[in-house]
C-alpha cells in the first residue's frame, strides 16, 4: 500500500513538472493570474535584455557633412584631382549653407521654390565656369540621375494609390 501511495505521488509530481514546463512557473516571473508581472503563461520576452531607448534625437547633418557625402559619391564614380575637389567643395559648401538657411527661415512654398531655383542656377553657373567641361558634364549627369530616382519612386506611389 505504501508503494501505491509512493508511486501515485511520484506520478502526480512528474505530471506537475511537465505542465510547469509548458506553461511557465506558477510563482516565477510570468506568475499566476494574480501576479503583478503579467499573464499566467509567462512572458518569454520579459527576461531578455532589451536595448536602451534613445533619449536624444540624432543631430542633423551639417553643411560640411552633406558636402563630404556628395563629394565622396563623385569620387566613387570619377577620379578628380585635389584642385578640382577643393573647387567643388567650396562651391557646394556655399550653396548647401544657403539651402540650410532657407530651411531655417521656413518661407512660403512659392518663395522657397524660387529661392532654391536661384541658388541652384548660381551653383550651376559657378561649376560650369570653374570646372573642366568633362567634370561638369559628369556632375550634371549625376544630379539628373539622382533626381530621376526620386521622381520614379513618387510616380510608383501615385500609381499604386489609384
Amino acid at each position: 500500500m505504501k508503494r501505491f501511495y509512493f508511486l501515485a505521488s511520484l506520478l502526480v509530481m512528474l505530471s506537475c513538472f511537465k505542465s510547469f514546463g509548458q506553461y511557465g512557473m506558477p510563482m516565477g516571473r510570468g506568475g499566476m493570474m494574480g501576479s503583478p508581472y503579467g499573464n499566467p503563461y509567462g512572458n518569454p520576452m520579459r527576461g531578455m535584455n532589451q536595448f536602451p531607448a534613445r533619449t536624444q534625437d540624432d543631430e542633423p547633418l551639417t553643411a560640411e557633412d552633406i558636402v563630404e557625402l556628395s563629394i565622396n559619391r563623385v569620387k566613387e564614380t570619377i577620379e578628380i584631382n585635389a584642385f578640382e575637389e577643393a573647387v567643388l567643395h567650396s562651391i557646394m559648401l556655399e550653396a548647401t549653407k544657403k539651402r540650410i538657411e532657407l530651411q531655417i527661415l521656413k518661407l512660403e512654398p512659392n518663395a522657397m521654390k524660387t529661392a532654391l531655383e536661384e541658388i541652384e542656377s548660381l551653383e550651376d553657373a559657378r561649376l560650369e565656369n570653374e570646372l573642366p567641361p568633362a567634370l561638369y558634364a559628369h556632375l550634371k549627369a549625376l544630379k539628373e540621375e539622382g533626381n530621376s530616382k526620386t521622381k520614379r519612386k513618387k510616380e510608383k506611389k501615385k500609381k499604386r494609390k489609384t
